[in-house]
């Protein structure tokens, strides 16, 4: 049995492989891109109805949504919004045949949620939020992951699937609060230390980022428990 700071130092000093680096930054623009569609609809039936067909491959996104979309008031609160990343399941398909290949571990931090449905369109342009069709091409447009599909996507490619729970769970998991208490015992700076608790809090606090984020993660069905999750 490892005490906890023992074993954070002998993490802190393992560096990943050159391949692992590599394929990391190969698939960070296919991560980051994220093609957004979104069908309006009346119920949450509808709703369900649409994803099937597009995930069956029985229809396309442009037939359906001239087909479905309405604009009518006093829609369901449960579906006035259903959105579907379209590129999602190639994504999980290469980190899947990746980490089977490696016997690796794909770890996801981002805010999104699992449940539910909603309008989560947002841009941002100079660090604040501005009407995503006010600057096209010049403001930073993003949504929150739908974590759900992350979780069938894995299982439907044969992974294992651990979490979502919070950034702030993840890290205090981990040590993050041990960890904090040895970088400020290597250091006499008092700035140093303000420093080091202030960025802690700001990825940890509710009220910033710790709640808001959610941390998962995929990995080989019955090969490999990540540390971190409940």
């Amino acid at each position: 049995q490892i005490n906890l700071p023992l074993k954070i130092d002998i993490l802190s000093k393992k560096v990943p492989q050159n391949k692992i680096e590599k394929h990391f930054l190969k698939v960070k623009d296919a991560l980051d891109l994220y093609t957004y569609n979104v069908i309006r609809v009346e119920n949450s039936n509808l709703a369900h109805e649409i994803y099937f067909q597009l995930e069956g491959g029985e229809s396309n996104f442009l037939i359906l949504s001239n087909k479905y979309s309405l604009d009518k008031k006093n829609f369901p609160d449960e579906a006035d919004f259903f959105e579907v990343n379209t590129g999602i399941k190639k994504i999980i398909k290469d980190i899947s045949n990746f980490l089977k290949r490696n016997n690796g571990i794909c770890l996801f931090i981002d805010y999104g949620y699992s449940k539910g449905y909603g309008n989560t369109l947002q841009a941002i342009k100079n660090h604040e939020y501005v009407d995503p069709l006010s600057f096209p091409g010049a403001s930073d447009l993003t949504s929150h992951i739908n974590f759900s599909q992350i979780l069938n996507e894995s299982k439907n490619f044969g992974m294992d699937f651990f979490g979502p729970i919070s950034q702030r769970n993840f890290l205090i998991n981990l040590g993050a609060l041990e960890r904090l208490e040895i970088l400020k015992k290597s250091t006499n700076s008092e700035k140093i230390k303000s420093d080091l608790d202030e960025g802690l809090l700001r990825v940890i606090e509710n009220s910033q980022m710790g709640e808001l984020f959610k941390v998962c993660a995929i990995s080989p069905k019955n090969k490999l428990i990540p540390e971190g999750f409940d």
